[in-house]
């Protein structure tokens, strides 16, 4: 296993990304506001723990952030560019924050190369919740009980919504949950994944 930190272009603007690319299947990772894709390689035992059950890791910088130049384009036509510019197929989308809200987002509108949809602490969703009823792959909610910013109660409300969707809500854990216990986030995650098909 080993990483790889990549650039590229897409509509006419520079992106970058880090790979692990060994493995069939993809988990692409995406941030929240608070941090870059760089960031997510702290979470080293996680991508360890989807090579080992055969996940390609991504994690892509959003327009504007880190080292991706801004863009024009929305971000769920950013995050289809990326798909397609680097040829991803049987993709688990994996957000945090106001990314967890874009995840859910492009699953509705463009589910074509996924698989699953991760969304953790979604942002930005509240007005949207019955909408994403319409959402037709397996969805896993995780949400850290203390958190300040996304209230978890939107977490029950979105797991009632939608047809195929588990829901975590972890104690003692706030906001990026995911980095303040990585092992926690780690078995929910790998379990989910181990769980679905493609």
């Amino acid at each position: 296993m080993y990483i790889l930190e990549k650039t590229d272009r897409l509509f006419g603007k520079t992106f970058f990304y880090i790979e692990q690319p060994m493995g069939k299947k993809v988990a692409l990772f995406l941030h929240g506001k608070s941090y870059t894709s760089k960031d997510f390689l702290k979470l080293s035992s996680t991508i360890e723990g989807l090579f080992n059950i055969g996940f390609k890791f991504y994690a892509v910088d959003l327009p504007g952030f880190g080292n991706s130049e801004i863009n024009d384009v929305s971000v769920i036509d950013f995050i289809g560019g990326v798909i397609d510019k680097l040829n991803l197929n049987d993709v688990v989308l994996v957000g945090a924050s106001i990314s967890g809200g874009y995840v859910l987002r492009y699953a509705l509108s463009n589910p074509n190369n996924l698989i699953a949809v991760v969304a953790m602490s979604p942002a930005g969703i509240e007005g949207d919740i019955e909408s994403f009823s319409g959402i037709n792959i397996p969805v896993l909610l995780m949400w850290g009980e203390n958190d300040g910013k996304v209230n978890p109660a939107i977490g029950y409300k979105l797991n009632e919504a939608m047809k195929d969707s588990k829901l975590y809500i972890f104690k003692n854990l706030g906001h990026p949950f995911y980095f303040e216990s990585e092992g926690i986030f780690k078995s929910h995650l790998l379990e989910f994944l181990k769980g679905i098909g493609g």
